[in-house]
Protein backbone atom coordinates (compact mmCIF):
# COMPACT_ATOMS: atom_id res chain seq x y z
CA UNK A 1 0.00 0.00 0.00
CA UNK A 2 1.04 3.64 0.10
CA UNK A 3 3.77 5.08 2.28
CA UNK A 4 3.73 8.84 1.91
CA UNK A 5 6.26 10.93 3.81
CA UNK A 6 5.09 14.49 4.30
CA UNK A 7 6.87 17.43 5.85
CA UNK A 8 3.98 19.14 7.55
CA UNK A 9 1.71 18.61 10.50
CA UNK A 10 -0.91 15.93 10.10
CA UNK A 11 -3.50 18.45 11.19
CA UNK A 12 -2.75 20.88 8.40
CA UNK A 13 -1.56 18.93 5.38
CA UNK A 14 -0.55 22.36 4.13
CA UNK A 15 1.90 21.18 1.48
CA UNK A 16 2.08 17.97 -0.50
CA UNK A 17 5.42 18.19 -2.22
CA UNK A 18 7.44 16.66 0.58
CA UNK A 19 6.44 13.06 0.48
CA UNK A 20 8.66 10.24 -0.60
CA UNK A 21 8.06 7.89 -3.47
CA UNK A 22 5.17 5.56 -2.59
CA UNK A 23 6.61 2.40 -1.16
CA UNK A 24 3.98 -0.24 -1.58
CA UNK A 25 3.94 -2.64 1.34
CA UNK A 26 1.37 -5.36 1.79
CA UNK A 27 1.38 -5.05 5.57
CA UNK A 28 0.91 -1.27 5.72
CA UNK A 29 -2.33 0.13 4.23
CA UNK A 30 -2.03 3.50 5.94
CA UNK A 31 -0.42 6.82 5.05
CA UNK A 32 2.74 7.44 7.03
CA UNK A 33 3.23 11.13 7.77
CA UNK A 34 6.38 12.73 9.14
CA UNK A 35 5.55 15.88 11.08
CA UNK A 36 8.28 18.45 10.40
CA UNK A 37 6.17 21.55 10.91
CA UNK A 38 7.78 22.56 14.20
CA UNK A 39 11.30 22.16 12.82
CA UNK A 40 10.42 24.04 9.64
CA UNK A 41 8.92 26.92 11.58
CA UNK A 42 11.96 27.01 13.85
CA UNK A 43 14.30 27.11 10.85
CA UNK A 44 12.31 29.95 9.28
CA UNK A 45 12.15 31.91 12.54
CA UNK A 46 15.93 31.61 12.94
CA UNK A 47 16.43 33.37 9.60
CA UNK A 48 13.45 35.67 9.32
CA UNK A 49 13.92 39.42 9.14
CA UNK A 50 10.24 40.22 9.39
CA UNK A 51 9.57 40.43 5.67
CA UNK A 52 6.19 39.61 4.23
CA UNK A 53 5.44 39.26 0.56
CA UNK A 54 5.09 42.44 -1.48
CA UNK A 55 3.40 41.92 -4.85
CA UNK A 56 5.73 42.72 -7.73
CA UNK A 57 4.77 45.17 -10.48
CA UNK A 58 4.50 42.88 -13.48
CA UNK A 59 4.53 45.80 -15.90
CA UNK A 60 8.04 46.63 -14.77
CA UNK A 61 10.81 45.82 -17.23
CA UNK A 62 12.64 44.12 -14.38
CA UNK A 63 9.92 41.51 -13.88
CA UNK A 64 10.24 38.78 -12.81
CA UNK A 65 12.51 39.28 -9.81
CA UNK A 66 15.79 37.33 -9.84
CA UNK A 67 15.52 33.81 -8.52
CA UNK A 68 16.64 33.63 -4.89
CA UNK A 69 18.19 30.34 -3.81
CA UNK A 70 21.26 29.13 -2.00
CA UNK A 71 23.21 25.92 -1.33
CA UNK A 72 21.75 23.71 1.37
CA UNK A 73 23.69 21.34 3.58
CA UNK A 74 22.48 17.81 4.08
CA UNK A 75 20.83 18.48 7.44
CA UNK A 76 18.75 21.31 5.98
CA UNK A 77 17.79 19.24 2.96
CA UNK A 78 16.60 16.45 5.27
CA UNK A 79 14.40 19.01 6.98
CA UNK A 80 12.71 20.13 3.76
CA UNK A 81 12.83 16.73 2.03
CA UNK A 82 12.20 14.03 4.69
CA UNK A 83 12.56 11.34 2.04
CA UNK A 84 16.35 11.83 2.20
CA UNK A 85 16.63 10.49 5.75
CA UNK A 86 13.69 8.05 5.68
CA UNK A 87 14.03 6.40 2.28
CA UNK A 88 17.03 4.37 1.16
CA UNK A 89 16.43 5.20 -2.50
CA UNK A 90 16.78 8.97 -1.93
CA UNK A 91 20.14 10.71 -1.40
CA UNK A 92 21.36 14.21 -0.69
CA UNK A 93 22.67 16.13 -3.68
CA UNK A 94 24.27 19.62 -3.63
CA UNK A 95 22.62 20.60 -6.93
CA UNK A 96 19.22 18.93 -6.85
CA UNK A 97 18.99 18.82 -3.03
CA UNK A 98 17.65 15.27 -3.31
CA UNK A 99 18.06 12.60 -5.98
CA UNK A 100 17.53 8.91 -6.59
CA UNK A 101 20.23 6.50 -5.42
CA UNK A 102 22.24 4.88 -8.22
CA UNK A 103 21.69 1.23 -9.16
CA UNK A 104 18.54 0.94 -7.08
CA UNK A 105 16.41 -2.04 -8.05
CA UNK A 106 13.26 -3.18 -6.28
CA UNK A 107 9.91 -4.64 -7.23
CA UNK A 108 6.77 -3.15 -5.72
CA UNK A 109 3.44 -4.99 -5.82
CA UNK A 110 0.63 -2.80 -7.12
CA UNK A 111 -2.66 -4.50 -7.91
CA UNK A 112 -3.91 -1.77 -10.22
CA UNK A 113 -1.00 -2.20 -12.63
CA UNK A 114 -1.68 -4.80 -15.35
CA UNK A 115 1.46 -6.70 -14.30
CA UNK A 116 0.50 -6.69 -10.64
CA UNK A 117 3.33 -4.36 -9.79
CA UNK A 118 6.24 -2.34 -11.15
CA UNK A 119 10.01 -2.16 -10.74
CA UNK A 120 11.88 0.90 -9.51
CA UNK A 121 15.26 0.59 -11.24
CA UNK A 122 17.86 3.35 -11.64
CA UNK A 123 21.11 3.58 -13.55
CA UNK A 124 24.52 4.80 -12.36
CA UNK A 125 23.32 8.42 -12.34
CA UNK A 126 20.13 7.65 -10.43
CA UNK A 127 17.94 8.15 -13.50
CA UNK A 128 14.90 5.94 -14.06
CA UNK A 129 16.42 3.85 -16.80
CA UNK A 130 17.24 0.20 -17.39
CA UNK A 131 20.42 1.23 -19.20
CA UNK A 132 23.28 3.67 -18.78
CA UNK A 133 23.72 7.03 -20.46
CA UNK A 134 25.41 6.64 -23.84
CA UNK A 135 29.16 7.19 -23.65
CA UNK A 136 29.15 8.72 -27.12
CA UNK A 137 26.68 11.56 -27.42
CA UNK A 138 23.73 10.56 -29.61
CA UNK A 139 22.46 12.68 -32.48
CA UNK A 140 19.59 13.80 -30.27
CA UNK A 141 19.69 13.79 -26.47
CA UNK A 142 16.62 14.90 -24.50
CA UNK A 143 16.71 15.42 -20.75
CA UNK A 144 13.33 15.23 -18.99
CA UNK A 145 12.71 16.36 -15.42
CA UNK A 146 9.70 16.45 -13.14
CA UNK A 147 8.39 14.95 -9.91
CA UNK A 148 7.16 11.43 -9.11
CA UNK A 149 4.53 11.62 -11.85
CA UNK A 150 7.30 11.95 -14.43
CA UNK A 151 9.55 9.41 -12.74
CA UNK A 152 6.68 6.99 -12.92
CA UNK A 153 4.68 4.56 -10.81
CA UNK A 154 5.21 2.09 -13.62
CA UNK A 155 7.97 0.22 -15.42
CA UNK A 156 10.77 2.33 -16.88
CA UNK A 157 9.70 1.30 -20.38
CA UNK A 158 6.19 2.69 -19.72
CA UNK A 159 7.22 6.18 -18.58
CA UNK A 160 6.49 9.26 -20.66
CA UNK A 161 10.24 9.65 -21.26
CA UNK A 162 10.45 6.15 -22.75
CA UNK A 163 7.35 6.77 -24.87
CA UNK A 164 8.94 9.99 -26.15
CA UNK A 165 12.19 8.19 -26.94
CA UNK A 166 10.47 5.52 -29.02
CA UNK A 167 8.48 8.08 -31.00
CA UNK A 168 11.51 10.29 -31.65
CA UNK A 169 13.52 7.24 -32.71
CA UNK A 170 10.84 6.37 -35.25
CA UNK A 171 11.23 9.86 -36.74
CA UNK A 172 15.02 9.81 -36.67
CA UNK A 173 15.49 6.86 -39.03
CA UNK A 174 19.29 6.37 -39.11
CA UNK A 175 20.04 8.85 -36.30
CA UNK A 176 20.55 7.94 -32.65
CA UNK A 177 18.13 9.22 -29.98
CA UNK A 178 18.34 9.19 -26.21
CA UNK A 179 15.71 10.47 -23.77
CA UNK A 180 16.86 10.58 -20.14
CA UNK A 181 14.31 10.44 -17.32
CA UNK A 182 15.66 12.61 -14.49
CA UNK A 183 12.31 12.91 -12.73
CA UNK A 184 12.30 12.20 -9.00
CA UNK A 185 9.71 12.02 -6.25
CA UNK A 186 9.30 15.17 -4.09
CA UNK A 187 10.97 17.41 -6.68
CA UNK A 188 9.52 20.83 -7.54
CA UNK A 189 10.55 24.11 -9.16
CA UNK A 190 13.84 24.62 -7.30
CA UNK A 191 14.92 21.02 -7.95
CA UNK A 192 14.37 21.42 -11.69
CA UNK A 193 16.98 24.17 -11.86
CA UNK A 194 19.38 21.94 -9.95
CA UNK A 195 18.66 19.04 -12.30
CA UNK A 196 19.87 21.01 -15.30
CA UNK A 197 22.93 22.22 -13.42
CA UNK A 198 23.79 18.67 -12.41
CA UNK A 199 23.40 17.19 -15.89
CA UNK A 200 24.49 20.13 -18.05
CA UNK A 201 27.75 18.33 -18.77
CA UNK A 202 25.75 15.80 -20.80
CA UNK A 203 24.97 18.66 -23.22
CA UNK A 204 21.33 17.79 -23.85
CA UNK A 205 19.84 19.11 -27.06
CA UNK A 206 16.44 19.52 -25.41
CA UNK A 207 15.49 20.03 -21.76
CA UNK A 208 11.86 19.21 -20.96
CA UNK A 209 10.58 20.56 -17.63
CA UNK A 210 7.26 18.97 -16.64
CA UNK A 211 5.63 21.03 -13.89
CA UNK A 212 2.96 19.17 -11.93
CA UNK A 213 0.16 21.54 -10.97
CA UNK A 214 -0.99 19.51 -7.97
CA UNK A 215 1.81 20.39 -5.58
CA UNK A 216 4.87 21.83 -7.35
CA UNK A 217 3.85 25.42 -6.58
CA UNK A 218 3.02 25.02 -2.91
CA UNK A 219 5.97 22.69 -2.41
CA UNK A 220 8.39 25.28 -3.72
CA UNK A 221 6.92 28.01 -1.51
CA UNK A 222 8.40 26.54 1.68
CA UNK A 223 11.91 26.86 0.28
CA UNK A 224 11.08 30.23 -1.23
CA UNK A 225 10.01 31.51 2.18
CA UNK A 226 13.22 30.13 3.67
CA UNK A 227 15.46 31.63 1.00
CA UNK A 228 13.75 35.04 1.15
CA UNK A 229 13.76 35.02 4.97
CA UNK A 230 10.01 35.38 5.19
CA UNK A 231 7.96 34.28 8.21
CA UNK A 232 6.89 30.67 8.41
CA UNK A 233 3.72 29.61 6.61
CA UNK A 234 0.35 29.68 8.35
CA UNK A 235 -1.30 26.50 9.63
CA UNK A 236 -4.96 26.39 10.57
CA UNK A 237 -5.69 22.90 11.88
CA UNK A 238 -9.45 23.43 11.86
CA UNK A 239 -9.42 22.91 8.09
CA UNK A 240 -9.06 19.16 8.53
CA UNK A 241 -10.44 16.83 11.15
CA UNK A 242 -8.26 14.83 13.49
CA UNK A 243 -8.91 11.33 12.25
CA UNK A 244 -7.57 8.78 9.80
CA UNK A 245 -8.07 9.51 6.13
CA UNK A 246 -10.41 7.33 4.09
CA UNK A 247 -8.13 4.91 2.25
CA UNK A 248 -9.97 5.28 -1.05
CA UNK A 249 -9.18 9.01 -1.33
CA UNK A 250 -6.16 9.43 0.96
CA UNK A 251 -3.59 9.98 -1.79
CA UNK A 252 -5.66 12.73 -3.40
CA UNK A 253 -4.86 14.95 -0.43
CA UNK A 254 -1.06 15.08 -0.86
CA UNK A 255 -1.40 14.88 -4.63
CA UNK A 256 -3.61 17.95 -4.95
CA UNK A 257 -5.94 19.08 -2.18
CA UNK A 258 -3.23 20.00 0.30
CA UNK A 259 -2.01 22.64 -2.15
CA UNK A 260 -5.48 24.19 -2.15
CA UNK A 261 -5.41 24.13 1.66
CA UNK A 262 -1.97 25.69 1.73
CA UNK A 263 -2.97 28.63 -0.44
CA UNK A 264 -6.25 29.04 1.44
CA UNK A 265 -4.15 29.43 4.59
CA UNK A 266 -1.53 31.61 2.87
CA UNK A 267 -3.40 33.57 0.16
CA UNK A 268 -0.53 36.01 -0.40
CA UNK A 269 1.53 33.09 -1.70
CA UNK A 270 -0.66 32.66 -4.78
CA UNK A 271 0.96 35.67 -6.42
CA UNK A 272 4.31 34.70 -4.89
CA UNK A 273 4.02 31.26 -6.53
CA UNK A 274 3.34 32.83 -9.93
CA UNK A 275 6.36 35.08 -9.49
CA UNK A 276 8.50 32.13 -8.47
CA UNK A 277 7.41 30.11 -11.48
CA UNK A 278 8.30 33.02 -13.75
CA UNK A 279 11.67 33.54 -12.03
CA UNK A 280 12.55 29.86 -12.38
CA UNK A 281 11.53 29.96 -16.04
CA UNK A 282 13.82 32.89 -16.81
CA UNK A 283 16.68 31.29 -14.85
CA UNK A 284 16.33 28.07 -16.82
CA UNK A 285 15.99 29.88 -20.13
CA UNK A 286 19.29 31.66 -19.48
CA UNK A 287 21.06 28.47 -18.39
CA UNK A 288 19.80 26.59 -21.45
CA UNK A 289 20.69 29.45 -23.81
CA UNK A 290 24.28 29.35 -22.56
CA UNK A 291 24.45 25.66 -23.51
CA UNK A 292 22.52 25.91 -26.74
CA UNK A 293 19.79 23.68 -25.31
CA UNK A 294 16.19 23.94 -26.43
CA UNK A 295 13.92 24.43 -23.42
CA UNK A 296 10.32 23.23 -23.23
CA UNK A 297 8.01 23.76 -20.26
CA UNK A 298 5.11 21.30 -19.95
CA UNK A 299 2.19 21.82 -17.58
CA UNK A 300 0.76 18.62 -16.13
CA UNK A 301 -2.62 19.18 -14.41
CA UNK A 302 -3.64 17.36 -11.20
CA UNK A 303 -6.36 14.69 -11.35
CA UNK A 304 -9.48 16.66 -10.41
CA UNK A 305 -8.59 19.52 -12.78
CA UNK A 306 -7.45 17.19 -15.55
CA UNK A 307 -10.41 14.79 -15.46
CA UNK A 308 -13.05 16.32 -13.20
CA UNK A 309 -15.78 13.81 -14.04
CA UNK A 310 -13.54 10.83 -13.33
CA UNK A 311 -12.57 12.08 -9.87
CA UNK A 312 -15.72 13.97 -8.90
CA UNK A 313 -16.83 11.45 -6.27
CA UNK A 314 -13.36 11.22 -4.70
CA UNK A 315 -13.12 15.00 -4.57
CA UNK A 316 -16.53 15.41 -2.95
CA UNK A 317 -15.71 12.84 -0.25
CA UNK A 318 -12.38 14.44 0.53
CA UNK A 319 -13.80 17.96 0.61
CA UNK A 320 -16.43 16.83 3.09
CA UNK A 321 -13.80 15.14 5.21
CA UNK A 322 -11.47 18.17 5.14
CA UNK A 323 -14.37 20.60 5.59
CA UNK A 324 -13.25 22.55 2.53
CA UNK A 325 -15.31 25.12 0.67
CA UNK A 326 -15.51 24.91 -3.12
CA UNK A 327 -14.02 28.41 -3.29
CA UNK A 328 -10.71 26.94 -2.10
CA UNK A 329 -10.44 24.66 -5.14
CA UNK A 330 -8.78 25.29 -8.44
CA UNK A 331 -5.89 27.50 -7.34
CA UNK A 332 -3.63 25.39 -9.55
CA UNK A 333 -5.53 26.59 -12.64
CA UNK A 334 -5.14 30.22 -11.66
CA UNK A 335 -1.40 29.90 -11.05
CA UNK A 336 -0.93 27.86 -14.22
CA UNK A 337 -2.88 30.34 -16.35
CA UNK A 338 -0.77 33.28 -15.20
CA UNK A 339 2.50 31.39 -15.46
CA UNK A 340 1.71 30.04 -18.95
CA UNK A 341 0.67 33.51 -20.09
CA UNK A 342 4.05 34.81 -18.92
CA UNK A 343 5.79 32.11 -20.96
CA UNK A 344 3.75 33.07 -24.00
CA UNK A 345 4.52 36.76 -23.55
CA UNK A 346 8.24 36.02 -23.23
CA UNK A 347 8.27 33.68 -26.20
CA UNK A 348 9.30 30.69 -24.07
CA UNK A 349 8.29 27.33 -25.49
CA UNK A 350 5.52 25.65 -23.51
CA UNK A 351 2.82 23.01 -23.70
CA UNK A 352 -0.38 22.98 -21.64
CA UNK A 353 -1.67 19.41 -21.25
CA UNK A 354 -5.04 20.36 -19.77
CA UNK A 355 -6.97 20.28 -23.08
CA UNK A 356 -5.59 16.85 -24.00
CA UNK A 357 -6.31 15.40 -20.57
CA UNK A 358 -9.84 16.78 -20.43
CA UNK A 359 -10.60 15.38 -23.87
CA UNK A 360 -9.38 11.88 -22.99
CA UNK A 361 -12.05 9.23 -22.53
CA UNK A 362 -10.02 6.81 -20.39
CA UNK A 363 -8.71 7.48 -16.87
CA UNK A 364 -5.15 8.81 -16.95
CA UNK A 365 -4.31 8.45 -13.24
CA UNK A 366 -4.23 5.41 -10.98
CA UNK A 367 -7.30 5.35 -8.77
CA UNK A 368 -5.41 3.99 -5.76
CA UNK A 369 -2.62 6.56 -5.55
CA UNK A 370 -3.54 9.23 -8.15
CA UNK A 371 -0.22 9.18 -10.00
CA UNK A 372 -0.17 9.06 -13.78
CA UNK A 373 -1.09 5.59 -14.97
CA UNK A 374 0.32 3.88 -18.06
CA UNK A 375 -2.24 5.55 -20.35
CA UNK A 376 -1.40 8.92 -18.81
CA UNK A 377 2.32 8.44 -19.45
CA UNK A 378 1.59 7.43 -23.01
CA UNK A 379 -0.50 10.55 -23.61
CA UNK A 380 2.15 12.84 -22.10
CA UNK A 381 4.89 11.27 -24.22
CA UNK A 382 2.79 11.52 -27.37
CA UNK A 383 1.88 15.17 -26.81
CA UNK A 384 5.46 16.20 -26.08
CA UNK A 385 6.59 14.36 -29.21
CA UNK A 386 3.99 16.12 -31.33
CA UNK A 387 4.97 19.49 -29.88
CA UNK A 388 8.69 19.00 -30.45
CA UNK A 389 7.99 17.86 -33.98
CA UNK A 390 5.88 20.93 -34.59
CA UNK A 391 2.54 19.34 -35.39
CA UNK A 392 0.85 19.52 -32.02
CA UNK A 393 -2.84 20.54 -32.14
CA UNK A 394 -3.41 24.12 -31.06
Amino acid sequence: MKWLVAALATAAFAVAAYWAYPFLREESPTVRVVDRSAELRQASDARRIGLGYDPVDRTNEGYPPPLVREPLDEATVELFFPSVDSNESCLYDPHEYTRRAPHFDRWFPFNEHPDGGWRLRTNALGMRSDGEVAEVAPDLRVLVTGDSHVEGVCANSESCASVLERLLAEDALDQSVEVLNAGAGAHHLFNYVGTFERFAYLEPDVFVVIVYGGNDFSGAMLLDRYFRRRPAYEIRPNMIEQQSLPESVSSLLPQELSQDIYFANNPEDVEAAVDLGCSVSVELSELCAERGTRLLFVYLPPPTRAQPEVFREDLERLMKFARMESSALGVSDRIADEWLQFLADRGLDHLDLRPAFRAAEEPLFWRTDHHLNVAGHRLVGERIHAHLRGDAPR
